[in-house]
């Protein structure tokens, strides 16, 4: 049997009973693994939750967390269909069983989630069905994405310091060929994809804005790579013209917002044959006045 590492133990640790957990992620982009089984109706029932944040916490480490569920009903209930299926998960696939104790209980679950989330700017989930599961049970506004969408991640072995897997997926781990997909190795290995392809992006993005020196020339995708910071400095003479390309999470941003021109008090207070230009709202006096 594999030792987990202390810091797999204190991630685990960390997601047990933590009324402010959500202050670990507080405006940071995360990735969210789930697993899990299937239910009367084809509902996916969570068994295993992971999270982990892309950048650095105020320590400069990384923040991850994995918690496992409690079941919704006793086995027998499941109808004999959905048992083979779910079996087969066990042995074949992530190694959870239905009734394995959990870290919170099964009716907990959405509030866990709510509150772990609460403060994130941006959520990363790999799958169709993890995505809607997340839209249905979130109730802030913060924008989920598919990896998938980005094209399909190459899941490279994972190597160097940090990466671990919970220490339930530990305690599976025999040094057989069974590999077990663990949720919380799971976002790290997205974490590692998505590193390299953000950069590849960010590079192609910024090339292609100093070839047309505007934002507008660029899809929302692409803009979504620019670092906000560019967006404020060196892009800011052109957000006005590109609001309705931002993404939504640099919309919410109000430092990105005050970018655009004031026309509700700008005609009134100057002569358009003087100065037909808006200013940003950031500039227009009125504006200033009503904050």
């Amino acid at each position: 049997m594999c030792t987990p590492s202390t810091q797999a133990i204190q991630w685990w640790l960390i997601a047990r009973g933590l009324s402010n957990i959500h202050s670990y992620f507080y405006n940071m982009t995360v990735v969210i693994d789930i697993e899990g089984f299937k239910n009367f109706g084809n509902e996916f029932v969570v068994k295993e939750f992971a999270i982990s944040a892309l950048e650095l916490d105020g320590d400069g480490k990384f923040v991850h967390v994995a918690v496992l569920v409690d079941p919704p009903h006793e086995w027998d209930e499941l109808l004999p269909k959905y048992k083979e299926v779910n079996q087969w998960l066990s042995r074949h696939y992530h190694g959870l069983h239905w009734n394995t104790p959990g870290d919170i209980k099964y009716e907990t679950l959405s509030e866990y989630v709510n509150n772990i989330v609460k403060n994130v700017s941006h959520i990363y989930v790999q799958g169709a069905e993890k995505k809607n599961w997340l839209q249905q049970i979130l109730k802030n506004e913060v924008t989920i994405e598919d990896f998938n969408d980005f094209g399909s991640p190459d899941m490279e072995p994972l190597e160097g310091e940090g990466v671990f897997k919970c220490v339930y997926h530990h305690s599976l781990f025999d040094g057989s060929s069974t590999q077990y997909h663990c949720p919380l190795e799971h976002v790290q290995r997205l974490k590692k994809w998505f590193t390299k392809y953000n950069a590849g992006s960010l590079e192609k993005s910024l090339k292609k804005y100093c070839e047309t020196q505007h934002l507008n020339a660029l899809t929302t995708q692409e803009i979504a790579f620019l670092p906000k910071h560019f967006i404020k400095t060196i892009a800011k003479d052109t957000v006005d013209a590109a609001w309705d390309k931002l993404p939504e999470m640099m919309k919410r941003d109000p430092n990105i917002a005050k970018l655009r021109y004031c026309r509700t008090h700008w005609s009134s207070i100057s002569p358009s044959s003087l100065n037909p230009i808006p200013p940003p709202i950031a500039k227009c006096p009125l504006c200033l006045y009503h904050r």
